[in-house]
């Protein structure tokens, strides 16, 4: 009695944060609308920048996953599981254990102690990560949970020379950033394949690959894929709500549509080219695709206790890594290309978590 009271107590106190950090979301949102389609939204779960990103004036709200489902109902649809996807370490060993290329992790810094992971390094301190730094040419020091491309480094040596976010550096700062770290992991760079470096050359451009399950046929499919690239403002991440841009990728082509920034100035723009490279997006064919989402497929059908995973996939010149998993995935930067619950495969699975 007191284990399931307990669980159940958890369970809220975890959807009262999710509450709090959508009415935040509300709160310090850039972008205005009219006080009347507010109150429309925020009576249906949603907060004002759905009125831009999905042009719902005259739109059926019932054909998208509100903000509501999104912070407070999908996050339990892992269950426990949800965890595994939540830390960074974890889903690298679960995804390594099933034979996936993910980044090699050498570190974890927990409470200002550096503590080597695996056999490759031995990490002790600031120094040694450095150490290391001028052996493998490049590191990634990021959080092991969470997301949104916060508090992550891209430290480079080159010729004798440290970067930080490709900016020169010395060792004392690099040394600074990292002792100063309470909480994160360091990890190999996974260098990305030609097509995305022409795009864009100075992020890791990554794609988001939604899979769920159809219970139907007992087998998990692709729901939508999107591709980020980053820009100037981003470096070294490609987070589309910091300046990057997003496209949707035809999941029976690996086509790349149009891509579109985020719409700080309260209008979406719908852009064929990186404005700042000017290499085209739209039309580009991702290399590997089939080989890419055949692959992931598998993973998610190896792993049917976790029936709703956003995956954050690179794709290299030999194939494709994952660098991370989601657990409930940011619908904003996906649902600006289509409602999901106009697909009748994504409809079913939500109602099937009763969840909507």
């Amino acid at each position: 009695m007191r284990t399931d009271f307990a669980g159940r107590a958890l369970a809220w106190g975890k959807s009262l944060r999710q509450m709090h950090h959508l009415v935040m979301r509300e709160v310090h949102s850039s972008i205005r609308v009219p006080f009347a389609s507010k109150l429309r939204l925020w009576s249906r779960g949603f907060v004002s920048q759905d009125w831009v990103l999905y042009g719902l004036e005259g739109k059926d709200l019932g054909d998208y996953v509100s903000d509501y489902v999104r912070f407070v109902q999908t996050p339990k649809i892992n269950g426990r599981f949800a965890a595994a996807l939540d830390n960074k370490i974890i889903f690298s060993r679960l995804l390594a254990s099933l034979g996936a290329k993910v980044p090699k992790y050498f570190c974890v810094i927990s409470g200002g102690r550096f503590v080597p992971v695996g056999t490759l390094y031995h990490i002790t301190d600031a120094d040694s990560v450095i150490d290391v730094l001028e052996k493998e040419g490049r590191l990634v020091l990021k959080p092991y949970g969470g997301g949104g491309g916060v508090a992550v480094w891209l430290l480079r040596a080159t010729d004798g020379k440290l970067y930080m976010n490709e900016k020169e550096t010395t060792r004392d700062e690099v040394g600074r950033v990292l002792t100063s770290t309470g909480e994160g992991v360091i990890s190999e760079f996974i260098q990305q394949h030609r097509y995305a470096s022409e795009i864009y050359p100075n992020t890791t451009n990554s794609m988001r690959v939604q899979t769920m399950w159809d219970y139907d046929r007992e087998v998990p499919f692709v729901s939508i894929a999107a591709h980020r690239f980053g820009s100037d403002s981003t470096i070294p991440v490609d987070n589309w709500t910091q300046g990057g841009y997003i496209c949707e990728v035809d999941v029976e082509t690996g086509i790349l549509g149009k891509a579109a920034p985020y719409p700080h100035s309260g209008s979406m723009q719908w852009l064929s080219h990186h404005p700042v490279t000017g290499a085209a997006i739209e039309g580009v064919e991702v290399p590997h695709w089939e080989y890419m989402k055949s692959g992931v497929l598998d993973l998610a059908r190896r792993l049917p206790f976790v029936p709703y995973i956003g995956w954050d996939v690179v794709v290299t010149e030999e194939g494709f890594a994952v660098t991370e998993g989601n657990s409930f995935t940011d619908v904003h930067g996906l649902q600006i290309f289509r409602p999901f619950l106009t697909d009748p495969r994504v409809r079913r699975f939500y109602e099937a978590h009763r969840v909507i």
